[in-house]
């Protein structure tokens, strides 16, 4: 942590230094935001879900970053309530918590990266979602036990325009990006 932005102690004015959560990824990347009224209060909040970020980094997505070769993109990770409550998610969400990251891998389609999560990572995850948007797509994954319920973990779900179809062993995603 560098300093404090006004004199008020307050988290959201802490300002925090970029470190690493696991060899490729830091806590910079998954706290990032694009809205930049969150930024700061984002990465002050998140300093309190630290473990569950470096789990996050360490047992899902070096993984998945060791068996494609290439970088993630992550796209959303941590997030303080009020971006979370901007994006229109759901107050249960594990992103509040940093025990979710949304992410795609450029060149690699989403379909065998669920493959592997679903077939092969060996780690319990919480919620895996394939999320379509208009004409973006990206998967969500999250902690599984002890993070969240077993009874609620390798929960497979896709998403498209606001519909969501729900299987918890497998599902077909070979229409997908």
């Amino acid at each position: 942590m560098k300093n404090f932005v006004s004199g008020d102690f307050k988290m959201r004015n802490l300002i925090v230094d970029d470190f690493k959560l696991s060899p490729h990824f830091t806590f910079f990347e998954l706290t990032k935001t694009a809205n930049s009224g969150f930024l700061n209060q984002n990465r002050a909040e998140a300093l309190k879900y630290l473990k569950p970020l470096k789990h996050l980094a360490t047992d899902i997505l070096e993984p998945i970053r060791a068996k494609f070769k290439k970088p993630i993109i992550i796209t959303s990770g941590f997030r303080c309530y009020g971006l979370n409550k901007s994006l229109g998610s759901s107050n249960t969400s594990q992103h509040l918590k940093g025990e979710a990251a949304d992410f795609f891998i450029k060149g690699i389609a989403h379909n065998k990266v669920v493959k592997f999560l679903v077939e092969d990572l060996g780690f319990n995850f919480g919620q895996l979602i394939l999320e379509t948007e208009d004409n973006s797509s990206w998967i969500h994954i999250s902690l599984g036990t002890p993070f969240r319920d077993k009874e609620k973990c390798r929960q497979v779900i896709k998403i498209n325009k606001k519909t969501f179809y729900e299987d918890n062993k497998r599902q077909n995603f070979t229409d997908t990006k």
